[in-house]
């Protein structure tokens, strides 16, 4: 691969590579023909742009004289795309692939551009928000400073000056969002970002097969995950700590549920509830 070529083409360039790679990994062949189709380009601009691929990744795709088209090669290695299973499948959501749909999250947009900036900003905003744990609406001056997802909904993570600690607040839930001016008394020490513990702690969460799987049934579960004698261990944010565990259902609870259905457990639960607690 010549990465330093790849770097000096011009975008218009990088951009019809980048479909030439697409096709010719999800589809196995590329052709003058299907390549000018898909760059809306004429066959000669085609013809020049599988030469640059070829000259790029030649180990990529080989020709084919019975097949008249450059087929995808054994060796195959992306340069311009992301070639992993979960993105090309995420990309072919209008063909042979789908999503499984959830009801959408609805964010005023009016709002959003407010906490947008206050978080660019570094602002202080005073919202009404609905939280499930009150039956009222309720007014709050906050510092928001990252935007986060737990893969349902969206969050802003921000310092609650009502609590005096940074929480998450569903950004659907908030009713109105203004800007206020900042308290100069009130060091940035205890709102900023750099302040925010649970936020910048990395935590290690480590897993494995539920016990009460069969041989077969944990070695496909190892499988799945990756694992490595038997485990796998990934980092999460202190602050996100919770809806990991809520996604993979590792309450002690849940783990005695079927095994089938739990399929994973927690291994290092003291440590992890620990942080939980705090």
């Amino acid at each position: 691969m010549r990465q330093e070529n790849k770097d000096e083409l011009k975008w218009a360039v990088r951009q019809r590579l980048q479909l030439l790679e697409r096709e010719l990994f999800s589809v196995g062949r590329v052709t003058r023909g299907s390549l000018s189709r898909l760059a809306n380009g004429s066959k000669q601009q085609a013809g020049l742009d599988i030469a640059e691929y070829l000259k790029q990744a030649p180990h990529n795709m080989t020709y084919s004289l019975r097949e008249k088209a450059y087929l995808v090669s054994p060796e195959f290695t992306p340069l311009y795309i992301q070639a992993s299973p979960q993105d090309f499948l995420a990309s072919q959501t209008r063909s042979c692939a789908e999503i499984v749909p959830t009801p959408y999250r609805d964010i005023d947009v009016s709002i959003f551009r407010t906490v947008y900036l206050a978080v660019l900003k570094q602002k202080w905003i005073e919202i009404q928000y609905q939280s499930m744990a009150s039956e009222k609406v309720k007014v709050r001056t906050v510092a928001p400073h990252t935007f986060s997802s737990d893969g349902y909904r969206w969050h802003m993570r921000a310092y609650d000056f009502e609590s005096n600690e940074f929480r998450d607040f569903v950004l659907g839930r908030i009713v109105s969002a203004a800007d206020i001016s900042i308290d100069a008394s009130v060091e940035v020490s205890q709102w900023g970002k750099d302040a925010d513990r649970a936020w910048s702690e990395i935590v290690d969460l480590i897993i494995e097969p539920h016990p009460g799987l069969t041989s077969d049934q944990r070695k496909i579960v190892e499988s799945d995950f990756q694992m490595e004698d038997g485990r796998v261990q990934f980092k999460v944010r202190n602050a996100h700590l919770f809806y990991v565990m809520q996604q993979f259902r590792l309450s002690r609870e849940d783990e005695s549920v079927n095994p089938a259905q739990q399929q994973v457990v927690l291994v290092n639960r003291d440590e992890i509830e620990g942080y939980l607690s705090r």
